[in-house]
């Protein structure tokens, strides 16, 4: 016969939905941050120490893509990737903890991603460039989801102002449900 729809109001701090996006978002942040702040990271006699003057492990990734890849016949396109991916991959990381701008910020990391894939494929480093596929995967995921996000400065003044805090969930309820209501 005919269906009833039972319309209720769902705080969004429980849909599974915004957890999802929340995870997602600082799995990403972390993990490019991570990865510019580690370009830095030096061992002195022990002692862990950033410098942020020079990227020691830059050298060798450079001097590896010179070496085996078409891009060492464009010597400063490379250097300047390389001299600029750590502050970016820093930069776009907290970016997308803070989650100003959420699908920017996101789409800027998965450019990243992509680039990184690209430069892998390059060598080619299997194994490492289908990791970043994997990651890639978790961009596009977060951005399905980034409509239901929690906890982003985006939505803050929602939040604060309380403009926004329930959403309608819809559901559809066949004629047995009826019957027992």
């Amino acid at each position: 016969m005919s269906e009833v729809i039972i319309r209720k109001q769902v705080n969004r701090f429980i849909l599974g939905e915004a957890w999802a996006c929340f995870f997602l978002r600082m799995f990403i942040g972390m993990r490019l941050m991570l990865a510019g702040l580690t370009k830095f990271k030096t061992v002195q006699g022990g002692e862990i120490k950033y410098d942020f003057s020079k990227s020691a492990s830059m050298d060798g990734l450079q001097e590896t893509m010179a070496n085996n890849t078409l891009l060492g016949t464009q010597p400063g396109l490379l250097e300047f990737y390389v001299k600029v991916l750590p502050f970016v991959l820093i930069f776009v990381g907290a970016w997308v903890i803070a989650g100003w701008f959420q699908r920017l910020s996101l789409i800027a990391a998965g450019a990243i991603f992509l680039s990184l894939s690209f430069g892998l494929m390059l060598l080619p480093d299997d194994l490492d460039s289908t990791l970043r596929g994997i990651e890639l995967l978790c961009v596009a995921g977060a951005l399905c989801l980034v409509r239901y996000n929690i906890l982003a400065m985006d939505n803050l003044w929602d939040i604060i102002i309380r403009k926004k805090d329930v959403e309608e969930v819809v559901e559809e309820k066949g004629e047995s449900a009826v019957e027992e209501a």
